[in-house]
């Protein structure tokens, strides 16, 4: 890593993004009024500041804040040649180069005081090294010369990418408020209790067929209006299971926190109706809905929002990639002809926001397929 990449780096650590709000001043408890006066006697004065001010925020941009003596280097802002004084030279750089250099590839706001403290040496000896280094020709030298070459594709490459997600993100409320009505029922949820019955045990052996007649049994008890937690412990007598019975109660949960093979079954059903029996390779399941609703779009928006713009940015993607037909030679490539953009273009799909849960509706887990212990 180059000095100045490694500055840059140390710089944006400590810097807060545009977005961010900056770390809380404290807070000073107001001042109470003397005996005997009113309370009511002039505006209450704000609590002072104990952030020490910033002279440097207020320079002007092209102000000077670094001379290096003795040093050629070329004018850091890339409009004009090196700065020189007399028989040497000497490099200045203002405010505005000093910033942008250090905050190169972030959306990040000015630099604080403790930050320019930290990284002045190391950008000052990134400055230095450049100018000797060009003056010794090294920057001709063929394998430096790749690397840079590798250097700059990489980063256009990631500021290609922030521009792709920047502009996914550009999702309208008319936006939001289709995929809201054309997805309903992604935004459905339902109060659900559980049957448990397990076809593996620790340290127990099972009986399949008689683990699948309690099942079958109690889904015609659960239909008829039974009590889903005595159903659930007599399920577990009768297998002779030594664990203590889970809980039946799973809570209001989404259609996403169910194990994709039952969520039809699941929220087809109306209130107080259960499922069929359900199975995979662990256990028996039945489910029964206790109460049914509909997120309201405004609870939802946020998750819908970044939804859209994973899928804008996806789809961006393929039309990036598709067309990029690309062989290769199996012989130097160990036997691979060829290159699935599809995979990597899902990866990339997963640079844009996560999709956000509903406020206050947590979806949960899905139900676990293995017994608890």
């Amino acid at each position: 890593m180059s000095v100045l990449v490694a500055v840059t780096a140390a710089a944006q650590q400590t810097v807060p993004t545009k977005t961010q709000q900056s770390p809380a001043t404290k807070q000073v408890a107001p001042v109470q009024p003397a005996a005997g006066t009113s309370a009511q006697t002039g505006a209450q004065q704000p609590a002072p500041s104990t952030v020490a001010p910033d002279p440097g925020a207020s320079l002007p941009p092209d102000t000077p804040v670094m001379t290096i003596n003795n040093v050629c280097s070329a004018d850091l802002s890339g409009s004009g040649p090196a700065q020189s004084s007399g028989s040497g030279c000497k490099t200045v750089i203002t405010k505005a180069e000093f910033e942008k250099l250090v905050g190169a590839g972030s959306n990040q706001a000015a630099l604080p005081p403790s930050a320019r403290t930290r990284v002045a040496q190391p950008f000052a000896q990134a400055v230095v090294f450049d100018a000797i280094a060009k003056k010794r020709g090294i920057d001709k030298d063929p394998e430096v010369a790749n690397y840079l070459k590798v250097t700059q594709m990489s980063a256009l490459a990631q500021a290609l990418r922030q521009k792709l997600v920047q502009e996914a993100q550009q999702v309208t409320p008319e936006q939001i408020d289709a995929y809201y009505k054309q997805h309903q029922g992604d935004f459905e949820e339902a109060k659900v209790s559980r049957l448990f019955i397990p076809k593996i045990a620790a340290s127990q052996n099972i009986d399949q067929a008689k683990a699948k007649t309690v099942a079958e049994q109690l889904q015609k008890d659960a239909a008829a209006g039974k009590s889903m937690q005595d159903l659930e412990k007599q399920a577990y007598t009768e297998l002779s299971l030594q664990q203590t019975p889970p809980s039946i109660e799973m809570g209001v949960r989404r259609r996403n926190a169910f194990p994709p093979a039952h969520q039809e079954a699941v929220f087809s059903l109306s209130v107080d109706q259960v499922t069929p029996v359900l199975e995979d390779p662990n256990a028996f399941y039945v489910y029964k809905v206790e109460s049914k609703t509909t997120v309201p779009e405004t609870n939802v928006s946020t998750e819908i929002k970044n939804s859209i713009a994973q899928n804008n940015y996806r789809e961006e993607l393929h039309s990036i990639f598709d067309p990029a037909e690309t062989t290769l030679n199996p012989d130097y490539f160990g036997g691979m002809k060829n290159i699935d953009w599809n995979a990597g273009v899902e990866g990339e799909g997963r640079s844009a926001p996560a999709p956000a849960r509903a406020p206050g509706r947590p979806t949960g887990t899905p139900p676990p397929t293995r017994q608890p212990q």
